[in-house]
């Protein structure tokens, strides 16, 4: 625990929240010397001052506090295709492109997410690429998780591959 000679259980421990957005008061311990938030519990791009007070049982004249301040970063949104790299359909059927997997790597599995979505096509044949005619379909307008290619739209690029990215946004994210 510390050098000090005072055997921690003759120690008075007092966590309080000074300053930042209000964490629920069931992590912030009332008798225990160390502080446990759970994952999710603070709010990315935050910061958060917390205050702990020790003294000594049975003559609380005897005190320290201690101020930690808690400085939350943001993680990166990951913009995710169902599928993987390589999805191959014939010309005669739909291509059903997901990108619903997206995250916010801030927030919870299954919470909300809240980004925006933009797609887009290019093909390539390494060195020189063009963008996608794709019939009747302006990809660049779709802005929702899901795309659906219908059959026929896609027209031969002989040896070359579809490329299509699709970027997640939030914000300033």
């Amino acid at each position: 625990f510390s050098s000090c000679p005072v055997a921690k259980n003759d120690m008075v421990f007092r966590w309080t929240q000074s300053s930042g957005p209000t964490v629920s008061p069931s992590y912030i311990p009332s008798s225990t010397s160390q502080l446990w938030i759970p994952k999710y519990e603070l709010q990315a791009g935050s910061t958060y001052t917390f205050d702990l007070t020790v003294s000594m049982l049975g003559d609380s004249s005897v005190s320290t506090t201690a101020r930690y301040t808690i400085v939350t970063g943001n993680l990166p949104l990951v913009a995710s295709i169902a599928g993987g790299d390589l999805i191959q359909v014939s010309e005669s059927s739909a291509l059903q492109l997901d990108g619903s997997g997206s995250r916010d790597l801030d927030l919870r599995k299954g919470a909300d997410q809240g980004l925006s979505y933009l797609w887009s096509c290019y093909f390539s044949d390494g060195f020189v690429s063009q963008p996608c005619q794709i019939a009747g379909l302006q990809l660049g307008q779709q802005q929702t998780p899901q795309v659906t290619l219908p059959a026929g739209s896609l027209s031969a690029t002989g040896d070359l591959f579809y490329t299509f990215l699709l970027m997640a946004s939030k914000g300033a994210k």
